[in-house]
């Protein structure tokens, strides 16, 4: 029969200018190469009625089925979803949607096939915004707005019973007023969607009356009694299959021009080192005083080159991947940018903010094409680097913190690698690096370590031989002032700290829901007020070169300063800001949000900062990401509370969430040292002495030792010095001495001398 389009003509225009892309269940119905397709409500009514034993009287209703088994046996059944709707194959067909433009992929479907398909997409690749938060503007990056979850993402609630679809848009509001927002941007396609979930039909309903809305067409099977109905509302009607609409695409709408070489790729070209005529010029003081690691400066040969640029480039000739590791501060970016201008390579890439998606998208861009990958703070997604250091044609330098290294290596356990380390810097590179500072901005005497156990990076370089370097005193006077005379703007420079630390970024839409603004003049004065008065400070707010929405300080150690000045010195002030943050900005809008929400809530912080009013903030943030992760924050914030009864129900409930993970268990064992260790009764021993097997099966079965090593070490003191209880001495100085071998650090360092000591 073929597919009917309602205005054929400019519903290809749309296609290939811009239109959003709503998926309904019908669209996921074509059944891969091997025959094999997703369940249908019938099938998946009959095998739910039978895995969890239920009556078969309540027929196909697969709404009341989920609301009976959910209510239940919630885990269980949203581990059956996933196992259901999650699949390996898909439908070739499915890749013509690749010759659409798509502004944003909206679904009620729970699937992974979309996942698939941008798999093996040479045009996009996925970003799932119920995860990653708000995304930077590019042609390549498909916003993926999964509203009734997201098998892929196992912190994701799937939606399916009756009374969760009925309020789906109530409970999930803030995803909800995004794709409100997406709807009005721009056309929308609506495809095997049947407009029968009250929750979505509410959202839509309102766009569908609005006087505003863009030009919408509604795909219905032949013969749907509601397409009168959709006419009437002034939509375009398209009669057909899912299978129709994609081989109407395959036969009408033109492929974009082909990129068959890598070199021609404009989505690589944004990670190629660039030469000194596509940077802009800055200072030579920007790179001194205020710590800022700019392209111009390391191309204009104004930074010193260590020997461990050649040490890096020999190691990188010889293994196919390098991890360079090393403390804050200690010249990794510098590092990074210098080896990129001296390696010999015909395609050498720089890359940040990995995803998994943007990995697999570099790496069908390369089309087999030999390429050295440099990786900026590769710890933000451990599991990206590892897709793109298991590539054939792929070397890969990694640049990471040490502690960040420590927690994340377990992720890249299966893979081969050379380990090198830069956080040191000797006496005769030091003076080098005094050298080749400009006489004008260092300072008159050279200054090196003062005793042998001090740790030297390029920090302590700077600090001890560059004049009029930023201090934590003269930070301190700029946050007095402005906090004085301009409360707005220092409000935005705390918000803006607690984002750039947590590795996130202040944008417009952060600054309207901070502010419940929504007027953009007023939030462009406002930062205009604050850029000119850290350009008095000397330092810069600028806008981010892909996505002007986006900010970013050009200063880390202004940042570095700034945080620990406002946890320190401004902490009811700081609190203030990040309690209206957690309140006022929803994680949808946060960028990199996953990466943020790892730092952002911490136990400690929170203490120092609310001490014992954080309540409602962790019940706030466990709303929107309801994680074991989150829950054990909430239990060492209820240690450091001596609650220990409430910290044992959260860790005990997170434990159920995540049974493998030794992290958590790790948590286990201090509450329960914690809750027993001034108490000094027989049982409450031998509750301590249970948290210590807990974290010696923690260090022999996980990869991340080093905690669990320093851990175990702390509670050892603890027993040696206030119980003379020395059992555990032994063992303790053992695993130290182990964890040593690949990680220096000054805590161990400083553990096994107390341990030693005692022993002595």
């Amino acid at each position: 029969m073929g597919l009917k389009v309602e205005m054929p003509e400019l519903f290809k225009e749309t296609l290939q200018h811009g239109i959003n892309f709503f998926a309904g269940a019908g669209f996921s119905k074509l059944p891969d190469t091997q025959g094999n397709k997703l369940p249908d409500a019938k099938e998946l009514c009959s095998e739910i009625c039978t895995t969890f034993d239920l009556k078969h009287g309540y027929g196909n209703d697969l709404e009341r089925i989920s609301t009976i088994v959910n209510t239940k046996y919630k885990q269980r059944y949203q581990e059956f979803l996933r196992e259901k709707f999650t699949v390996k194959s898909y439908n070739p067909l499915y890749d013509q949607i690749n010759k659409i433009n798509i502004n944003s992929f909206i679904t009620t479907n729970i699937d992974n096939i979309i996942h698939c398909v941008m798999d093996n997409s040479n045009k996009y690749y996925l970003n799932s915004l119920t995860y990653y938060g708000a995304t930077k503007r590019s042609k390549s990056a498909l916003s993926y707005i999964p509203l009734h979850g997201d098998v892929k993402n196992i912190y994701s609630t799937l939606y399916f019973g009756k009374f969760d679809l009925a309020t789906v848009d109530i409970s999930n509001r803030d995803l909800f007023d995004i794709m409100i927002a997406k709807l009005m941007e721009c056309p929308t396609l609506f495809i095997g969607y049947g407009f029968h979930d009250s929750g979505v039909e509410r959202a839509i309903g309102r766009i569908l009356e609005s006087q505003n809305k863009k030009n919408i067409w509604i795909q219905c099977l032949p013969g749907n009694e509601n397409i009168e109905l959709y006419r009437d509302m002034n939509c375009y009607i398209i009669e057909g299959t899912t299978e129709d609409f994609l081989q109407w695409i395959r036969d009408e709408l033109k492929s974009e021009e082909i990129i068959t070489s890598s070199f021609d790729s404009p989505f690589l070209a944004q990670y190629k080192v660039p030469t000194i005529n596509e940077v802009e010029a800055v200072p030579v003081n920007e790179y001194y005083i205020n710590a800022r690691t700019h392209w111009y400066n390391i191309i204009a040969n104004q930074a010193f080159q260590t020997k461990k640029i050649n040490e890096i480039h020999e190691a990188s000739i010889a293994n196919k991947n390098v991890i360079v590791v090393g403390i804050p501060f200690s010249g990794k970016t510098t590092d990074m940018m210098q080896l990129s201008l001296q390696l010999n390579s015909n395609m050498k890439l720089v890359v940040k903010d990995l995803t998994p998606e943007i990995s697999k998208h570099i790496i069908n861009e390369l089309r087999g094409v030999d390429a050295t990958i440099l990786v900026d703070n590769c710890s933000e997604d451990m599991y990206a680097y590892y897709l793109l250091a298991s590539c054939p044609n792929i070397k890969t330098i990694g640049f990471i913190d040490e502690h960040s290294f420590e927690s994340t290596k377990h992720i890249i356990s299966g893979l081969i690698y050379k380990k090198i380390d830069i956080s040191e810097l000797d006496l005769a590179e030091a003076q080098c690096i005094y050298e080749k500072i400009p006489q004008s901005l260092r300072t008159d005497n050279f200054a090196y370590k003062k005793n042998r156990l001090e740790r030297f990076s390029m920090l302590e370089m700077m600090s001890n031989n560059v004049k009029n370097i930023m201090t934590e005193s003269k930070i301190q006077t700029f946050l007095q002032r402005i906090k004085a005379t301009t409360p707005d703007a220092f409000e935005v420079i705390k918000l803006t700290s607690y984002l750039f630390v947590n590795n996130s970024a202040l944008s417009i839409d952060i600054l309207c829901s901070y502010f419940n603004i929504t007027n953009y003049d007023k939030i462009s004065t406002l930062l205009s007020t604050v850029k000119m008065l850290l350009t008095e400070a000397d330092i810069r707010l600028t806008q981010d070169e892909v996505d002007g929405e986006f900010y970013y300080l050009r200063s880390n150690l202004f940042s570095h300063y700034v945080n620990k000045l406002l946890m320190y010195r401004h902490s009811a002030d700081y609190a203030e800001t990040i309690k209206k943050f957690v309140f006022n900005v929803s994680p949808y809008k946060t960028y990199k949000y996953h990466v943020f929400k790892r730092t952002a809530y911490d136990a400690k912080l929170f203490y120092r900062l609310f001490n014992d009013e954080a309540h409602e903030l962790y019940k706030r943030i466990y709303s929107y990401n309801p994680t074991a992760y989150t829950l054990q924050q909430w239990a060492l914030y209820k240690v450091e509370l001596k609650d220990y009864p409430g910290a044992f129900a959260d860790i005990d409930k997170a434990i159920t969430m995540d049974r493998y993970n030794f992290s958590i268990k790790n948590t286990r064992a201090i509450v329960l040292f914690e809750a027993n260790k001034e108490i000094k009764t027989g049982l409450a021993i031998t509750e301590m002495i249970e948290a210590m097997d807990i974290l010696s099966e923690c260090y022999r079965s996980d990869k991340r030792k080093v905690f669990h090593a320093q851990k175990y070490a702390e509670f050892a003191l603890y027993f040696a010095t206030v119980l003379s209880y020395y059992e555990f001495i032994d063992q303790a100085i053992t695993w130290l001495k182990e964890i040593s071998k690949d990680f220096k650090s000054y805590k161990t360092k400083e553990l096994l001398n107390k341990l030693i000591n005692i022993k002595r």
